[in-house]
């Protein structure tokens, strides 16, 4: 989707990887295995560590980072305090 969109160029530009936090870091090491460090860079939210709204935050303005890599957990404790921006259909009820 990055590089083949339906016009020749990029579909998107960013994109967000949903998974259990057990999981993050698999999908980190898939990407870099399949695709690198240097086509596409991704930023995998540890839950363990500090800072995880200001990452969230950043990752909208970055120009580094691809693809964000969060967890289940962090996507409702975030929209809860309404840090993520989603459209309104994807807010819980």
């Amino acid at each position: 989707l990055k590089q083949a969109g339906p016009r020749g160029g990029p579909a998107i530009k960013k994109a967000c990887v949903v998974c259990p936090s057990s999981l993050v870091s698999n999908w980190e090491k898939e990407f870099r295995k399949w695709l690198g460090r240097e086509r596409i860079r991704t930023l995998a939210v540890d839950p363990k560590l500090e800072g995880i709204p200001a990452k969230i935050k950043d990752f909208h303005t970055d120009k580094l980072h691809h693809v964000i890599i969060i967890s289940c957990e962090i996507i409702l404790l975030t929209l809860s305090k309404e840090i993520l921006p989603l459209p309104r259909i994807y807010r819980p009820c």
